[in-house]
């Protein structure tokens, strides 16, 4: 319903061109193993497309400038004729375009402000939950080309993963700790069925996207048989806190340990009846009731937004009448119309590309 399909079948199509453009002109490689998600495995992961895009890039003599951000596009008769921008050493730079002015700078996803702003998918999300992704992912692009009457949208969809609180451990990391005993939120209380693939939908409708795991001397030990260095490598992160009585625990979580002790007394008795009256939970992995005791508080961060600018299969970029904003390109995450309301995994890589390729040659080829 909100992927754009003369888009995406177009960028799909390419898929084998973009890829020997990739290979035989970049001199991407691919690993001769079979890829566990998402898309084929380059050598060096995403450092070898990277690097495939930058040959590709200097064979056709562009300049690369680094730590440079754009601030505002600059119009002449209504055309984008150039970017105004602050460089490495804080000054203001003028870059200006002979044929045309392409934006490619990214999703919004660590700007929280943003986030928050158009985010549907959680009551507890705000402003300060972080992102996992880089921090220059602030959409400069989508907003300096809505300053400028680039129609926006989609804006509303993006994805939220779980970490550990204030960067306490990576997002892969974090499938150390979940999976385990219970979960609780900042009232100490279980809000949902702690197996449900729909769980960290349910996190992000607590008070701030957060979510404690709450175990003992069982989850300690099934954390260790997945990683058994991982708790000395976290254990001075203040995210994950271990004591020998559940109060002790609570407290050093900060959570409210009178009302976590009832909470584990009332889960403890679903788990020996085989029944969790609250949520239909089926599957437990034991009471909590061994010390020592663990509770790692965790959070939900930005991760992947779908919306920004509305761009047509020439990769112009359109205002809110369905126009071209004449000179203007964009291409990648900056866009809309390939995702929707979910992330489409591997498939959209080749999509990012191709509208670059397609942006570049339109630009270079504008009278």
């Amino acid at each position: 319903v909100y992927q754009n399909y003369e888009l995406v079948k177009e960028g799909l199509e390419a898929n084998w061109e973009i890829f020997e453009w990739l290979t035989k002109e970049g001199g991407m490689e691919i690993k001769d193993s079979f890829y566990k998600v998402h898309a084929n495995n380059p050598v060096d992961g995403g450092l070898g497309l990277a690097r495939a895009l930058t040959n590709l890039a200097e064979k056709a003599g562009a300049e690369i400038v680094l730590n440079t951000t754009a601030t505002e596009l600059i119009m002449e008769n209504d055309k984008a004729v150039g970017v105004k921008a602050i460089d490495a050493e804080g000054k203001e730079v003028i870059y200006r375009a002979s044929k045309g002015v392409i934006l490619a700078t990214g999703s919004f996803s660590s700007n929280g402000e943003l986030c928050a702003k158009y985010q549907r998918i959680g009551e507890g999300l705000t402003a300060n939950n972080p992102s996992n992704n880089v921090g220059t992912n602030k959409g400069a692009g989508i907003l300096m080309a809505e300053a400028v009457g680039a129609e926006l949208k989609d804006m509303q969809f993006m994805m939220t993963v779980l970490r550990g609180y204030n960067n306490g451990c990576t997002l892969s990391q974090a499938g150390t700790i979940k999976g385990h005993q219970l979960v609780v939120n900042s009232d100490a209380v279980r809000y949902g069925d702690e197996t449900s693939g729909k769980f960290n939908n349910m996190t992000n409708n607590q008070k701030d996207a957060i979510a404690y795991y709450v175990g003992d001397a069982k989850m300690i030990a099934a954390i260790n048989e997945k990683d058994a260095t991982f708790l000395e490598k976290m254990k001075d992160r203040g995210f994950i806190f271990i004591a020998d009585t559940l109060e002790e625990a609570a407290t050093a979580a900060g959570l409210d340990a009178e009302t976590l002790k009832a909470t584990v007394e009332t889960f403890n008795g679903y788990v020996e009846a085989g029944e969790d009256k609250d949520f239909g939970r089926k599957n437990f992995a034991g009471k909590v009731e061994e010390g020592q005791f663990i509770i790692a508080k965790m959070q939900m961060y930005y991760h992947l937004t779908y919306g920004g600018l509305v761009t047509d299969t020439e990769a112009r970029v359109l205002d809110t009448e369905g126009n071209w904003i004449n000179g203007l390109y964009a291409a990648g995450d900056v866009t809309c119309g390939f995702e929707g309301a979910a992330h489409q995994s591997g498939d959209c890589l080749s999509i990012v590309v191709y509208y670059g390729k397609v942006a570049g040659e339109n630009a270079a080829n504008a009278e």
